[in-house]
């Protein structure tokens, strides 16, 4: 083997180290293409929920302690748009009665509309031996025309 070999071999063996480097190295960047579409996608949808929850209400309800420690209910739009035809439901868990006084909810729902941050308050006819824990459903219509029922726990205050 003459010393143009060795150089030719050794010049072959830099051209293998460096293709070998490369394809390593185009595999790195599709992976971070990959990456960086799926983040790009996330960030789209984030981006869509962000907008849905500017045009949509989102009708909740809490318990609290009037000035004379007897319990009331206010259902409220926490959303960032005005609610139409909202209607109003809750129950013991696990059991049917319901925490009102005879008419009290139906005097209040449907209601035919509740802007962002509107509460309407209803009186409760709490007593002891009723657990403490209720569920509730809301349903409203968005701007958009959609209809929206949310079903959640809500728990008398500490």
């Amino acid at each position: 083997m003459s010393i143009g070999d060795g150089i030719a071999f050794l010049a072959l063996i830099i051209a293998f180290v460096s293709l070998y480097r490369t394809r390593k190295q185009t595999e790195l960047e599709n992976q971070m293409n990959v990456a960086i579409s799926k983040l790009n996608e996330l960030q789209l949808k984030a981006l869509e929920r962000e907008e849905d929850a500017k045009q949509s209400a989102d009708i909740g309800a809490y318990f609290y302690l009037d000035g004379s420690g007897n319990y009331r209910l206010s259902v409220v739009n926490m959303g960032q748009a005005s609610a139409t035809n909202v209607g109003f439901k809750m129950k013991c868990k696990g059991q049917d009665t319901m925490p009102f006084p005879n008419g009290e909810l139906a005097s209040k729902f449907p209601k035919s509309k509740l802007k962002p941050g509107d509460q309407v308050y209803l009186l409760t006819d709490i007593h002891l031996g009723m657990p403490s824990e209720f569920i509730a459903t809301s349903s409203w219509q968005n701007p958009s025309g959609e209809l929206k029922t949310k079903k959640f726990e809500v728990s008398l205050p500490e």
